[in-house]
């Protein structure tokens, strides 16, 4: 996580200030001294004091603040003057209070608990009888204020109630008198904290009062006024502030505006806003609150007031931490504006607003905006507050923190380590924002890959965290969780028993429910995944559960753990749902985090990513289109997340399948991985594996020169036994056997086979894979008896070590009949396809690709074995099942395709077979392309059905047509090609009979 909000929020009382020391400020230090002498370890100093001296919690609370700022003006400036003034004031009367001295008596009759010392709102001299009297409601009366001077709030309740009810009977409830007495009763009853009774007297006093003395008598603004106070207590602020601001205006225009009575509603008015703009709760009440406090507040003190900004940026704060950022920034830097429009661009607030608009826009997933805003700032606090100010350190550790974000992290590794000294020798390297910034630091250089080093730097923050801070503290419990995640990507078995103790002792000094227990479980799962996605799927479905219990379905932990639910389901194998998942938290990401936040784009690149791999390629690719700007809008062109959407787009196109798209699109990538990371980079070269495949089907021979340019560059980078390099053999062999030479292929298929045994283990896949290609090439090479030897040896050897339902195993078994059927055993094709045919769909299903294709070659098979009418049957089932399952455009359908014309032909139907070799090839040129080895299949049987119709001259022009694309994809020694000249020229030959 980046650094905090800007310190300079935690003063929440002192508000001005001043460069000179102001007079009184030692008394004000004095004074807390001794104060904070007499509260308990185990109480907190101001709520303790309030509760001893009786005075507002806000003024002790101010009192505490202004000392702390006079002890330490090296981080703010010393406070103004009026505020150790108001301090002192209260620093006295505290201590006057311990001393023993009573509580000044009010002069309106208000107890020791009340808000604050002032003048009482004016009441007739009558109100309070100075002598005796014989009436039953004086006598009662004259107890009552007895009681409420000595605080007996109860006595005092019941003897005016007696009185009231006396005046009631004697006078009526609309005489004056009677009108005073239930005042009284109101204000007492206030007293007595039974805020909404006395509300409810008072309103019926003030009406009355209103009826019969007028809007402008002192005691009807009397009544107006205490009942604006205690209604205000029972948090009908609203209501309170438009009857004390009615009261101030009338009271100004009665008595003039420096009456004390104006003084005293101005006061108590001023009061209830400063307390509403201190208010606190969950933020999702909060913001209400403020929004509708901020249009008041605007029009009783006016839109620059310190209180009006104020509550704006609590408006803000609030805002963001009820999950609308985007509304929270604009809020920032609408107050900044104003702040610096009122205050001065240098204004310690103006510079708070501006932090917590650039803290809530890189909160928001917005690097670039939020690296702008900080970036302008930083001068500024730099020269007004200094290199080592808080402030300043705190801005230059999150751009820092935000250029990791950017992916440029040996940049971000400089600005650590120009920042961290600072922060060490300002702060200490034990305070909690130099520990947050060396976490940083520490996971920035596992990012840049010296994982050993990063660890060793975790080890040292855990020990300074539990040294200075506790081993149960929780910056020292997030150090532990940073040294877990760095042991995983450098000794990942370990990693998971580190986080599993680590859960336990949080759930020991947090509990269980703990937001970062949780979110430690969520890690703990993670570290499982790898090794076992199955656990980790159980591990995650159980933590939602308990998320969602603690958080609501809307908390950002909850969409987190819905992610990694999501990952694990596609680790399992079930891509389909993974892709259902990923799909259903889009839109609650965008909700949460908007559409532009990397946590959002990455959810939509997996949606395309699980879409692809459960085998809707084409959908996919749509995906990934749509998301690419986005991505390259928000992270930079050159950004990784960008550069690997690019290179799953091309992967996806290529098996809709657009070869030569994916080729143009996988060669522009490799030229700016080239220019972005290097030549070397494994990415780059990975890429350039991913071309020659793209590559591949439309022209073998440019694949074959792509890889073999590649294979030294793999073998410096990666050393002769790294399994890239000998994957990248493994290809360029395949590449060279279908270019046209498949005895150099052969040779080099024996040579990966003896090197793939040593390093891996001849029971290895990739060992068997090539035992098998060395069986496929000998074959081609002519040895086609040799090479059923070898393809049932293989096949014994796939079943040993792998089991019957092995891909690999598979694979050996589709090669074998392959074998038999170039031999021309096509009986013993025949039995092996019919044998393997039943295992591929009880191991991949009825609609797997691998199915589908074994029954094209078992058609092939029976074809050959002299029934092209059953064969020719068989290929129309297996063509519209692969119509239904890949769709029309698949080249193993076109595949399809282009053999039912064959059979069609060769079960006695030529009329017909011709227009649909034509079709055949139509589809496939505008499907795949001129080239691409399905389409050259198609022109070739085409010119071939053309001839043997009769039309000698059109085979030949056909033929013409298709050699230059067959000697330029596999060279003129070829064996299609060979055989493509021999029938052209059998054709030219008949022509010219």
């Amino acid at each position: 996580m980046p650094s905090g909000a800007a310190e300079g929020r935690r003063l929440r009382r002192v508000r001005r200030f001043q460069e000179t020391e102001p007079r009184g400020s030692g008394d004000v230090i004095r004074a807390w001294g001794v104060l904070r002498q007499v509260v308990p370890p185990d109480e907190l100093p101001v709520g303790y004091l309030a509760r001893l001296t009786g005075l507002r919690f806000v003024d002790l609370d101010h009192l505490r603040e202004v000392r702390n700022v006079c002890a330490h003006p090296e981080t703010y400036g010393y406070p103004a003057q009026a505020e150790v003034d108001r301090a002192r004031a209260f620093g006295a009367k505290a201590l006057g209070r311990l001393a023993g001295n009573a509580p000044e008596a009010p002069a309106d009759g208000r107890g020791s608990g009340d808000r604050r010392e002032t003048v009482r709102p004016a009441e007739e001299v009558a109100d309070t009888p100075n002598a005796p009297s014989d009436r039953e409601d004086d006598y009662d009366h004259g107890l009552a204020v007895r009681a409420a001077h000595a605080g007996d709030w109860t006595t005092a309740i019941a003897r005016i109630q007696r009185a009231v009810d006396a005046a009631d009977r004697d006078l009526g409830p609309a005489d004056p008198r009677t009108l005073a007495l239930r005042h009284d009763l109101g204000r007492w009853l206030g007293e007595a904290s039974e805020f909404a009774e006395a509300a409810n007297v008072l309103r019926v006093v003030a009406a009355g009062r209103d009826q019969v003395l007028g809007a402008e008598h002192p005691d009807t603004l009397a009544s107006r006024h205490w009942l604006g106070v205690w209604l205000g207590k029972t948090g009908q602020w609203r209501d309170a502030v438009e009857i004390l601001h009615d009261v101030v205006r009338h009271w100004a225009r009665v008595l003039g505006p420096g009456h004390r009575h104006t003084e005293s509603a101005r006061q108590d008015l001023l009061d209830l806003l400063e307390d509403q703009v201190e208010a606190s709760g969950h933020a999702d009440g909060a913001v209400p609150h403020y929004a509708e406090l901020v249009p008041v507040l605007e029009r009783v003190v006016g839109p620059d007031h310190d209180w009006t900004l104020t509550a704006r940026g609590h408006l803000a704060r609030h805002t963001a931490e009820a999950g609308d950022l985007p509304k929270a920034i604009r809020l920032f830097g609408d107050l900044a504006a104003d702040r610096t429009r009122a205050l001065g661009s240098d204004h310690l607030t103006t510079f708070d607003a501006r932090f917590d608009a650039a803290f809530y826009t890189m909160e928001a997933g917005d690097t670039a905006s939020a690296t702008r805003m900080f970036g302008e700032l930083l001068p500024d606090l730099v020269r007004t507050r200094g290199r080592d100010d808080h402030h300043t350190l705190v801005t230059r550790a999150n751009l820092a923190f935000l250029t990791v974000r950017a992916g440029r992290i040996a940049e971000a590794l400089e600005r650590y380590r120009d920042v961290l000294p600072d922060m060490e020798r300002v702060l200490g390297a034990g305070h909690r924002d130099t520990l947050l910034n060396r976490r940083q630091f520490a996971s920035a250089t596992a990012k840049a890959g010296d994982v050993e080093q990063a660890v060793r730097l975790y080890c040292e923050i855990v020990r300074d965290a539990e040294r200075t801070l506790g081993a149960d503290d929780e910056a020292t419990l997030v150090a532990r969780s940073g040294l877990a995640a760095a042991t995983f990507q450098a000794r990942p078995k370990e990693a998971a028993g580190l986080s599993l103790e680590l859960v336990t002792d949080l759930e020991r000094a947090l509990g269980p429910d703990h937001p970062f227990t949780l979110r430690e479980r969520r890690r703990l799962a993670d570290y499982i995944e790898p090794d076992d996605p199955a656990r980790a799927r159980l591990l995650h479905g159980t933590l939602l559960s308990d998320m969602l219990h603690v958080f609501g379905p809307e908390h950002t932990d909850v969409l987190l753990t819905r992610f990694k639910f999501a990952w694990c389901v596609r680790r399992t194998g079930d891509h389909a749902m993974a892709a259902e998942m990923f799909g259903g938290l889009v839109p609650d990401m965008i909700r949460a985090y908007g559409s532009e936040h990397e946590y959002t784009l990455n959810t939509r690149i997996n949606v395309a990513m699980t879409t692809g791999e459960a085998g809707n390629a084409g959908h996919a690719a749509r995906l990934y289109r749509d998301l690419l700007p986005d991505l390259e809008r928000s992270l930079g062109a050159d950004h990784e997340d960008c550069l690997t959407a690019r290179a799953n787009l091309a992967a996806m196109i290529d098996r809709t399948p657009r070869h030569e798209e994916a080729a143009g699109l996988s060669r522009e990538l490799v030229a700016d991985l080239t220019r972005v990371l290097g030549g070397e980079h494994p990415f780059t070269l990975g890429e350039r594996a991913r071309l020659a495949d793209y590559v591949e089907p439309y022209d073998p021979v440019r694949a074959r020169d792509i890889r073999e340019s590649l294979l030294p560059d793999m073998l410096r980078v990666f050393g002769p036994e790294h399994h890239y390099v000998l994957k990248t053999r493994f290809d360029h062999a395949w590449c060279v056997g279908l270019a046209g030479d498949p005895a150099r292929a052969l040779e080099m298929y024996i040579g990966l086979f003896a090197d793939m045994a040593r390093v891996l283990g001849p029971d290895h896949a990739d060992t068997l894979g090539a035992r098998i290609s060395v069986a496929h090439f000998t074959a081609l090479a002519g040895r086609p008896e040799e090479a059923v030897r070898l393809h049932e040896a293989s096949v014994a050897a796939c079943e040993r070590a792998l089991g019957p339902d092995h891909p690999t195993t598979l694979l050996a078994r589709i090669n074998h009949a392959y074998c038999a059927d170039l031999t021309g055993d096509a009986a013993a094709a025949v039995r092996l396809n019919e044998e393997l045919l039943p295992e591929i769909v009880r191991a991949h299903g009825p609609e797997d690709p691998h199915t589908l294709i074994t029954r094209l070659n078992l058609a092939h098979s029976v074809g050959r074995a002299g029934d092209p009418a059953r064969a020719l049957e068989m290929c129309v089932d297996t063509m519209n099942d692969m119509t239904r399952v890949h769709g029309p455009d698949h080249e193993d359908t076109l595949l399809a395709r282009v053999d039912v014309a064959h059979f069609t032909a060769l079960a006695g139907r030529p009329e017909e077979a011709l227009p649909l070799h034509e079709a055949s090839v139509a589809a496939c040129e505008r499907a795949l392309g001129p080239g691409h080895a399905v389409t050259v299949q198609a022109r070739q049987n085409l010119a071939y059905c053309t001839g043997l119709s009769g039309d000698a001259a059109g085979a030949v022009r056909l033929y013409d047509d298709l050699l230059p694309d067959m000697v330029r994809a596999l060279g003129t020694d070829h064996p299609d090609v060979v055989r493509a000249k021999h029938a052209r020229d059998d054709f030219a030959t008949v022509e010219g009979r």
